[in-house]
């Protein structure tokens, strides 16, 4: 801060004159009052009469500019800002400010105010200064990744184009195209940033970028939140088809939140969204947002950093932000074709068709891979109530007990049997390709369950009712990452399934790309293929035996999943923490018993069964189909075990032996 006596250094005079210049106290000679208010102007000085009135000498004052909703937009920031300033006895005053200002009149209102530092807030843009501007008199600090307009001043921001690049990837990676871009940023050179880093993402994965999908919604804020609403109401209007959406800003996160609540829509069921930056607002409505963050740490302390430099040299600093995932996204399923799979309620019959299907009589017949699972078991359950609960007679199931010959020679049995209906359902189809292509010839309906056959024809089969595998993959990983991390836990292993048949394929593949994408923090050790289950003891242990610092295990095998620990039991490892993405009563058991199995990602193998049934019945009346309908896996811990059970198994879950 300077003081009197540095002023009276610079105008080469002594302490008491400058006194009696400031305060008129005393004549002074016209050209040394010049002299003396010439070292005011340059050196910066301010009185400290009304500090001193207050008991405040030593405190100095800093301007924080910001504009409309931007100041309520930035509390949280404004209020960290505050407390580190503070620590060095620098006060911090909020000043509203327009949405532009201009270059003078921000350092007539540095002047006015007094100001020893000033902040300049996102929400307020300072258009460029003339060329050779002079340095502003107090030191300045843009919240803006623009080039400060002059001297005495530097920019510190996010890198806003990395941040929607995170966004962006994130959602790519989780298999929407249909993608959408908020902001409620007032400030047009960051907003241009976000809009340059978006097409420049979308370019680099080869996708079109839609101008149309990037909507600022600031002004409508200004205006009021049903001027805001109708804005997004709108767009979300013109574009139905949305599956995700990205939010700069606290205000666009909350109003594509509120407006998705208004169409009777939720995060992460029907949209992803996808947050960047502050969302003081919803913390406590919905804590667990995938979001950017922007860490208001992090830009506080640069900002106290570039206030007590002694030089700013028009420098511009970028922080890189960092992105948290959270619950509000979810991986859209894909058909092996590569486009959208269709939600499950598409099967649903009204009432007009449900009669004319009772008064068929229809028949059917049920080809399966094997019912020794306890998966196999539920999907036959749901398909056998649901021909009764529609008065098709079931003709036939044939069960293979994993012969591919024995099924490939069933299927053709059941031909013989002429049923208007064939279900067939396994985790691997591959094999049974050509027979599916020449069962198209018949007049039989073919519904697939859980796998289609590579390169299948679509009019071979009417459709294929399987689980969104890559949200199971999603899920098991996130489970299991979030939990080594609040346990202080590092290094992972992969136990996959080795059949590379495409619904394996995308669940292992998302469980993956999950730890390696959204948990960088995390090392991945090792990752073990194996198909038969005897195998399995025998992976898991020269893994471990490989790898001894593992420290959570992903393992997409229910038995395999038992068997191994039953091994960490043996060998004193039950610090190991334990995923599956397989429905099992005795694993359900181990959370009852505070095991380290922390979870089952379980597809809903009632629910698929129950929709095969729907499925047959809509094929039968000459309904068209989506080719590849999806139903979601269900979450299973310790915390949600009866609830999620009963939902999946459609029964009490085990209790303790």
């Amino acid at each position: 801060m300077v003081t009197i006596r540095e002023v009276a250094r610079e105008s080469g005079v002594s302490a008491a004159t400058v006194s009696h210049v400031l305060n008129g106290t005393r004549r002074v000679e016209p050209e040394t009052a010049a002299r003396v208010r010439a070292a005011i102007e340059k050196l910066g000085y301010r009185p400290l009469r009304e500090y001193d009135r207050y008991g405040l000498r030593g405190i100095r004052l800093a301007g924080f500019f910001a504009h409309g909703t931007g100041m309520c937009a930035c509390a949280d920031f404004f209020g960290l800002l505050e407390q580190r300033l503070a620590e060095h006895k620098i006060q911090l005053v909020l000043i509203a400010a327009p949405e532009t200002i201009p270059d003078g009149e921000l350092r007539a209102l540095q002047r006015f105010h007094r100001l020893s530092f000033c902040v300049v807030h996102t929400s307020v843009r300072v258009p460029p200064a003339r060329r050779e501007a002079p340095p502003y008199e107090v030191p300045t600090v843009f919240l803006s990744s623009a080039p400060p307009p002059a001297g005495n001043s530097c920019a510190v921001s996010f890198d806003y184009r990395q941040a929607v690049r995170m966004a962006l990837s994130h959602l790519i990676s989780r298999g929407h195209r249909e993608i959408t871009i908020f902001t409620s940023i007032h400030n047009i050179d960051v907003t241009e940033e976000i809009r340059a880093g978006a097409r420049a993402l979308f370019a680099d994965r080869g996708l079109e970028y839609w101008p149309s999908r990037f909507l600022n919604i600031a002004r409508a804020v200004e205006e009021g939140n049903e001027a805001a609403q109708a804005a997004v109401d709108a767009h979300f209007a013109r574009h139905p088809g949305l599956t995700a959406v990205a939010a700069a800003g606290t205000w666009a996160t909350v109003h594509a939140a509120a407006s998705l609540r208004r169409r009777g829509l939720d995060y992460p069921r029907d949209v992803s969204l996808v947050a960047i930056g502050g969302l003081y607002a919803m913390e406590e409505s919905r804590p667990d947002l995938t979001r950017v963050d922007l860490g208001a740490p992090q830009l506080a302390d640069a900002v106290v950093r570039a206030l007590l430099n002694e030089r700013m040299d028009q420098s511009r600093t970028l922080l890189l932000p960092s992105f948290l995932p959270g619950g509000s996204t979810r991986s859209l399923a894909r058909a092996p074709s590569g486009g959208p799979a269709a939600r499950p309620e598409l099967l649903e019959l009204s009432e007009d068709e449900l009669g004319r299907i009772r008064s068929r009589r229809f028949t059917a017949c049920i080809a399966l891979d094997g019912a020794g699972t306890m998966f196999s078991e539920l999907v036959l359950q749901g398909v056998r109530e649901s021909l009764a609960s529609l008065d098709m007679t079931l003709l036939e199931v044939a069960e293979a007990k994993g012969s591919v010959g024995m099924r490939d020679m069933q299927l053709q049995e059941l031909v013989r049997l002429a049923p208007d209906a064939i279900i067939s359902f396994s985790n691997d189809q591959t094999a049974l390709r050509d027979r599916f292509l020449s069962l198209s010839a018949e007049r039989t309906k073919l519904i697939l369950g859980v796998d289609v056959p590579p390169d299948l024809p679509e009019y071979a089969y009417a459709t294929c009712v399987a689980t969104n595998e890559t949200e199971k993959g999603r899920l098991a990983g996130r489970l299991l990452a979030s939990e080594m991390i609040r346990r202080g836990k590092r290094k992972i292993g992969f136990v996959c399934n080795a059949d590379i048949n495409f619904t394996a394929r995308q669940r292992d593949m998302s469980a993956i790309g999950t730890v390696t994408e959204d948990f960088p923090q995390l090392d991945i050790v090792f990752r073990k293929d194996f198909i038969r289950e005897q195998n399995a003891l025998s992976v898991v242990r020269d893994a471990l035996e490989a790898h001894p610092e593992t420290e959570g295990l992903y393992i997409f095998s229910a038995d395999a999943t038992l068997t191994a620990q039953k091994y960490l039991q043996s060998i004193g490892r039950e610090d190991i923490l334990l995923v599956t993405t397989q429905i099992n009563d005795e694993i359900a058991r181990l959370f009852l018993m505070n095991q380290n199995v922390i979870g089952i990602v379980s597809s809903q193998a009632y629910e698929m069964g129950r929709y095969l049934g729907l499925a047959a019945a809509s094929s039968l009346l000459g309904k068209h189909l989506p080719s590849y309908v999806v139903v979601e896996p269900v979450l299973i811990t310790a915390g949600n075990l009866e609830k999620s059970w009963v939902r999946t198994a459609r029964r009490r879950p085990p209790t303790k032996k």
